[in-house]
């Protein structure tokens, strides 16, 4: 069986000699070899990765990019999802619906006695509410934010 190798790498004792090292080995027709400098060597297959990874980069980017795309048609036509081609899912226009319509009556005189009483707490501290101020805070509390 024949001995196979991809690459050889020595040392010459005189590195001088290197040119002369390289026209014998690239002139002997029994071996298949290119001689080359350690450096050169190296900065060869480094540039092959590079590449690879170039296009590999280039790649994944492109994929990105035309999900970038496809995500902003649906943002804006959500309807291209659903299949359906009317204004949009019914799901979208009842969540927007529950955000105009108030889901509360504000009861002002209330609140704002509530506020008053609250920035009194946050000034000189719960202690120095008065019997009535407490029994406001304590209603206020039971009843919630549905008042009429």
């Amino acid at each position: 069986m024949p001995l196979a190798f991809s690459s050889v790498i020595f040392r010459l004792a005189d590195p001088a000699r290197y040119d002369a090292v390289k026209s014998a080995i690239e002139s002997d027709t029994r071996l298949t070899l290119e001689a080359k400098r350690e450096t050169q060597f190296y900065a060869e297959q480094s540039e092959a990765l590079a590449k690879f990874i170039s296009y590999l980069g280039t790649t994944i980017s492109v994929i990105f990019s035309i999900g970038a795309i496809i995500g902003a048609i649906l943002m804006r036509w959500p309807h291209l999802l659903s299949g359906r081609h009317g204004s949009g899912s019914p799901r979208l226009k009842k969540s927007t619906e529950r955000k105009i319509r108030p889901r509360t009556v504000i009861n002002l005189e209330r609140d704002s006695e509530v506020d008053l009483i609250l920035d009194k707490i946050s000034r000189e501290g719960f202690q120095s509410l008065t019997e009535r101020e407490r029994e406001v805070l304590r209603e206020a509390a039971q009843q919630g934010p549905k008042d009429s």
